[in-house]
């Protein structure tokens, strides 16, 4: 499978789950699969109408089973995604009651709660989720007043919490994914062996321009290093860091360290919107080295 066919697969996919629902429509899991491709075909074919088809599939399946979370919150997201915040709310609301133990669905609504009620109302909500997950809010209170950022509750909310709707994207992913494999059986083998494949020719790539003539004299040593790891994909960067050793990645993390400020210095000379590959690459070493030292 070419990685690029990925952009569309959903899209493609998409007449298996409406003849999944036409065969079984009273299958609350069929049109909720049915809503979850919907929202997934929108932003990667730009279907203006994903999110109306994928909120109706959705209130189906809510309708079928008012009692899966998932369903709840799944209808949350597109609503946010349609900027309908007092709808998505609700409907966070009603996926966390059913599945109070989810972190992400709850930092949902709280998130939405300090945005769109009073804070006296919020609050109470707010400080029950600290408490569940865990979250020191007063210790977050007091780095915000170390700020010039207003105390408010949403900037307290965002402090504390980790943004719910990127972590949303994550799960949406992993929904979207368990789904594909349901009708496309090895699916999830044939990527890993595109994404490995892609990730060998952006290295091939890199060592072709990435050379010791380019790259100022006092970083040559690091040219090795930029050719291997220094992808811009974040995830095909993830698998060229895998690839490495312990030791190797060790000896990496410690010979760019040396060389950090001499690395940034040269960077600082390029605009980062228009930074040769050479200089993109060394750019994207230091994340790496990041990603390895976590």
């Amino acid at each position: 499978m070419d990685l690029a066919e990925l952009l569309t697969e959903s899209y493609r996919a998409l007449p298996s789950f409406q003849n999944a629902v036409s065969a079984q429509p009273l299958l609350p899991e069929n049109w909720y699969a049915l809503g979850v491709i919907y929202v997934d075909c929108g932003w990667k074919v730009k279907d203006p109408t994903a999110l109306e088809k994928s909120e109706a599939a959705l209130l189906q399946a809510i309708t079928l089973n008012p009692e899966d979370a998932r369903f709840h919150a799944m209808l949350g997201y597109v609503l946010f995604k349609a900027t309908r915040y007092r709808e998505a709310m609700t409907a966070f609301g009603h996926a966390h009651q059913l599945d109070p133990l989810n972190a992400l669905f709850e930092t949902f609504w709280i998130t939405l709660l300090a945005e769109l009620v009073p804070e006296n109302e919020a609050l109470i909500h707010i400080e029950e989720a600290a408490e569940r997950q865990g979250c020191d809010l007063e210790s977050i209170r007091q780095a915000i007043r170390a700020t010039t950022f207003p105390l408010t509750l949403p900037n307290l909310v965002g402090n504390a919490f980790f943004r719910p709707d990127v972590r949303f994207e994550s799960y949406l992913s992993d929904e979207v994914d368990r789904l594909l494999e349901r009708v496309n059986p090895g699916r999830s083998k044939k990527i890993v062996t595109a994404e490995e494949k892609e990730c060998k020719k952006r290295q091939r790539e890199l060592k072709k321009l990435v050379t010791v003539e380019i790259v100022p004299d006092n970083l040559t040593n690091l040219v090795p290093f930029a050719q291997q790891i220094g992808i811009g994909d974040d995830g095909l960067r993830e698998i060229a860091i895998s690839h490495l050793s312990e030791r190797k990645r060790r000896n990496i993390i410690q010979q760019v360290d040396l060389q950090a400020k001499t690395i940034d210095a040269w960077l600082d000379n390029f605009d980062a919107e228009v930074m040769p590959p050479e200089a993109a690459a060394f750019l994207y070493l230091l994340s790496a080295v990041e990603e390895m030292r976590d």
